[in-house]
C-alpha cells in the first residue's frame, strides 16, 4: 500500500522514541514520559499498513512485536484459538501479555542484549497454572497420565503452600516437583493453543529462575512481594503469590487489579532491562504496535498502561518505557475511552490519519501522464481512505496501455478476466474485519455478509431493509440481522452520511464510497431479470398514495427505485406533476435522491422496453400552456443528471451543457420567487464540473454540497 501524509510519523516521531531512524541512523531517544503515539481513522485509512511498515522497517533491529486485536490469536501466525475471559484460570489479556513478552524475548541480528523478563513469567504462571482440576485435561486411563501427575503435585504444592506455618524447604522441593510435572501439560493447563509451546516453556523457565535465585537475587519474587502487600495479600512472598493466584479466578474486580499489576511488571521488566549502562549508551527502546486495540482486549490493556506507567521503578529515577504505536478506528478528534483518562507520567497522544483526497492523489501519481478523470474517480470511490485509494492507483499501473478505460470497464465487470478482474471484490474486503485464515495477508469478507451487504445497499431506510432479508434472504430474524449489519458497517465507518430530503436521514448503508463499491458489485454479479426483480420489490415498499400531492421522502424512494428499473418515462411523468405543484427547492431536492438511483444492468438484446405511460401534466387544462416544453426539458435534465451521477462517470461537458440548459429552460416557464432554480442553474454546472454527482447538489435544503 502506498502511504501518504505519514513522514512525520514515520521519520520523526517514531524513530525518536525508539532512539534509532528507519535507516540504521541512530536518534537520542526521549528520557523517561514519552507518549504513547494513538493513531486514530476509518477502516482502509492506512494504519495497518503503517503499522506494517515500522515492523519492517524495525525488524531484527530492536526488540518488535506486531500484534492486531482484531485478528484470529491477535494476528501472530501458527497459533489456534486463544482463551477468553470465561475461563476461570486465563483472560483474553493475559493471553496477550504472554504473546508480547514471548516476542519480545526473541533476539535479532541488531542486538547486543536479549530481553528477559522475570516479573511478568511469575505472575503469569501463577494465575494460569496454579488452579482447580477444572481446567485440567481428563486423565487418558493408561496410568501414566501426565494431567494427573501434575494435579497430584499441584495438590501437594497447595497443602504445604496454605499452612499456617510454611516449611520452606519442602516447599521448595514441592515447587521443583510441581515445574517438571507441568512441562507436558502446560499448553492444556494455561489454555493456550499448541503453536504457543515454545512462549510458554520460556515463561516456565524464567518463573522456575524466579522462585530459585539465590536469595540475594530474587529481585521478581521482592517485586511481587512489594505489591501484593499493598493490596493487603497476607504471608510470606510464595503464599502471597498463591493467593493472587486464587484471587484471579473469581473474575470480578480481582482480576482487574491481577492484570493491572501483569501489564506492569511487563513495563518493570523492560524498564530492569535499561540498567544505567544501557541508558548511558542510548541503546534503541523496544517497539510493541498494536493495531485494533479498540477490540478485545485493548480497552482492559489499555486501562493498565495508564494505570502502570504512573509505578516509578525503585530508587525514583525516570521509567524507560517502551515504545507503543497502537491504532483504533473512529474519528480524528471524537472523544474515545482509549483517551479519556491520561497516564500519570506519560501523555496518550492521538492523531487523525491523513485523508486521502483529490490533491493528494495527484501527488501520489508523480509527474506522470494519467488521464484528467484518474484522481476524481479514485477520491470518490475510496471515501479519502488510503488504502483504497492504493489500490485503485496499483489497478491503475497494473492496467498499462488500458489506463482509466481498462480500470472503469473491470469495475464494470469485476468477474471478468484481466489485470484488475475483481477489483471491487478486493475493494470491499479492505473495508471490513477478514474471516479464515489467521495469516494476515489472506483474510477475506465472510461471503455470506458480503452478498448480505451489497444486498441491503439497495435499501434506503431500515424498513427497506428488514423486507428484503425477510423476502431474498429469509433468515430467523430479519431485524437481528439488520441491526447485526449496521453495526458491522458502522464499526468500520463512522463518519455519517445525510441525503438531502427532508424524512430521509440517510440510505441503509450511510457511507457513500462504501454505497457506491457494493452497488457497482451487485450490478456486475447481477441479471438484468434478477434485477428487476429486486428494484421492482424495493419501488412497491414505499406505495405512492392516490391523488394528489405525496410526501417528498416518499415519492423520492419510490422513483428512486423505479429509475433503477430504467423506468424514466414514469419518473419524468411524476417530476412534471410534483413541478407544477410548486415547491421548487423540494423538487430539486427530490429530483437528487431519484438521480442517485443505481443504473441497472445492460438490457439482454430482444428484451421488451417498459411501456411509455402518457403524461397527465401534459393533457392537464390546467397545466402551463409550455406543459409539452416543461416536460422535455424535465426529461432531458433527468437523463442527463442520471448520466452523470454514475459513480464511474467523471465530468462531461456534454452532460453539463445540457443540465444547464435545461435548468435554465425549466427557470423560464415558473416564477420562481425565491431564486432556487436560478441558484442551481448558476451554481449546478461548477459543482458537476468538480465532480459533485446526485444527491450531493445543492437544492436550497441545507444538504451536503
Amino acid at each position: 500500500m502506498r502511504l501518504y501524509g505519514q513522514e512525520a510519523v514515520l521519520d520523526d516521531l517514531v524513530p525518536r522514541l525508539v532512539g534509532l531512524g528507519r535507516e540504521n541512523n541512530r536518534r537520542f531517544p526521549y528520557r523517561g514520559g514519552a507518549p504513547v503515539v494513538h493513531l486514530v481513522g476509518g477502516r482502509g485509512g492506512g494504519k495497518t499498513a503503517l503499522l506494517d511498515e515500522l515492523a519492517a522497517s524495525y525488524l531484527n533491529r530492536v526488540p518488535l512485536v506486531r500484534a492486531d486485536l482484531a485478528a484470529p490469536a491477535f494476528g501472530f501466525d501458527g497459533l489456534g484459538d486463544l482463551p477468553g475471559d470465561d475461563r476461570p484460570n486465563a483472560s483474553h489479556l493475559t493471553s496477550l501479555l504472554y504473546l508480547l513478552s514471548g516476542h519480545l524475548q526473541l533476539g535479532g541480528d541488531g542486538f547486543r542484549s536479549t530481553l528477559k523478563f522475570r516479573r511478568l513469567p511469575l505472575g503469569l504462571l501463577v494465575v494460569t497454572s496454579w488452579l482447580t482440576a477444572t481446567a485440567v485435561p481428563e486423565p487418558t486411563g493408561d496410568g501414566q497420565d501426565p494431567a494427573a501427575l501434575f494435579m497430584e503435585r499441584m495438590e501437594r504444592l497447595r497443602a504445604v503452600v496454605t499452612a499456617d506455618s510454611a516449611d520452606r524447604g519442602r516447599r521448595k522441593e514441592l515447587l521443583r516437583q510441581w515445574f517438571d510435572a507441568l512441562a507436558p501439560v502446560a499448553t492444556a493447563v494455561t489454555a493456550m493453543p499448541p503453536g504457543a509451546d515454545t512462549l510458554l516453556q520460556t515463561a516456565a523457565t524464567s518463573a522456575r529462575e524466579a522462585f530459585f535465585a539465590p536469595r540475594g537475587d530474587q529481585a521478581a519474587l521482592h517485586w511481587w512481594n512489594e505489591r501484593l502487600q499493598r493490596l493487603r495479600y497476607q504471608g510470606d512472598p510464595v503464599q502471597k503469590l498463591y493467593w493472587f493466584g486464587q484471587a484471579f479466578q473469581y473474575r470480578d474486580q480481582r482480576r482487574d487489579e491481577a492484570e493491572k499489576l501483569l501489564t506492569a511488571a511487563l513495563l518493570a521488566d523492560i524498564d530492569d532491562h535499561y540498567n544505567l549502562w544501557r541508558r548511558m549508551d542510548d541503546v534503541p527502546r523496544p517497539l510493541l504496535l498494536i493495531d485494533n486495540i479498540d477490540a478485545l482486549p485493548g480497552d482492559r490493556f489499555t486501562r493498565a498502561l495508564k494505570e502502570a506507567f504512573g509505578h516509578l521503578p525503585d530508587g525514583r529515577r525516570a521509567a524507560t518505557h517502551p515504545v507503543f504505536v497502537v491504532t483504533s478506528r473512529g474519528t480524528p478528534g471524537t472523544p474515545s475511552p482509549l483517551t479519556a483518562d491520561p497516564a500519570p507520567d506519560r501523555p496518550w497522544v492521538s492523531m487523525g490519519l491523513p485523508r486521502v483526497g483529490r490533491r493528494q492523489i495527484q501527488t501520489m501519481l508523480g509527474t506522470r501522464f494519467y488521464p484528467p478523470g484518474l484522481p476524481l474517480l479514485v477520491e470518490r470511490l475510496s471515501g479519502d481512505r488510503a488504502g483504497v485509494a492504493s489500490a485503485l492507483l496499483d489497478a491503475y499501473d497494473d492496467a498499462g496501455s488500458g489506463g482509466l478505460g481498462l480500470i472503469v470497464d473491470q469495475l464494470r465487470s469485476p468477474t471478468g478476466t484481466g489485470p484488475v478482474a475483481g477489483l471491487l471484490r478486493e475493494l470491499v474486503n479492505q473495508l471490513f474485519p477478514g474471516h479464515g485464515s489467521p495469516d494476515r495477508g489472506a483474510l477475506r469478507m465472510d461471503p455470506a455478509v458480503l452478498d448480505r451487504l451489497r444486498l441491503l445497499a439497495t435499501a434506503l431506510d431500515r424498513t427497506a431493509a428488514i423486507g428484503l432479508l425477510t423476502s431474498h434472504r429469509p433468515e430467523t430474524d430479519p431485524v437481528d440481522r439488520v441491526d447485526d449489519t449496521l453495526a458491522y458497517v458502522a464499526a468500520g465507518h463512522p463518519v455519517p452520511y445525510r441525503w438531502p430530503v427532508v424524512d430521509t436521514a440517510a440510505p441503509f448503508v450511510a457511507d457513500r464510497a462504501l454505497r457506491d463499491l457494493l452497488l457497482l458489485h451487485l450490478r456486475a454479479e447481477t441479471s438484468w431479470a434478477d434485477w428487476g426483480r429486486l428494484h421492482r420489490f424495493l419501488r412497491d415498499l414505499h406505495p405512492l398514495p392516490g391523488d394528489g400531492p405525496h410526501p417528498s421522502d416518499v415519492e423520492a424512494k419510490y422513483l428512486h427505485h423505479a429509475l433503477a428499473l430504467g423506468d424514466s418515462a414514469e419518473v419524468g411523468n411524476a417530476l412534471h406533476r410534483r413541478f407544477l405543484d410548486g415547491g421548487l427547492s423540494d423538487w430539486l431536492a427530490v429530483l437528487n435522491v431519484v438521480c442517485a438511483a443505481p443504473r441497472p444492468p445492460d438490457r439482454p438484446a430482444g428484451a421488451p422496453a417498459p411501456a411509455v405511460p402518457a403524461c397527465g401534466s401534459c393533457g392537464d387544462p390546467a397545466a402551463a400552456p409550455n406543459a409539452a416544453g416543461v416536460h422535455l426539458a424535465i426529461s432531458r435534465l433527468l437523463n442527463a443528471l442520471w448520466a452523470q451521477s454514475f459513480p464511474l462517470a467523471v465530468p462531461d461537458e456534454g452532460h453539463i451543457a445540457e443540465i444547464e440548459a435545461q435548468l435554465e429552460a425549466l427557470r423560464k416557464e415558473t416564477a420562481d420567487t425565491d431564486g432556487v432554480l436560478r441558484r442551481a442553474w448558476l451554481g449546478w454546472p461548477g459543482q458537476l464540473r468538480l465532480g459533485v454527482q446526485a444527491p450531493d447538489l445543492d437544492c436550497g435544503q441545507g444538504g451536503n454540497a
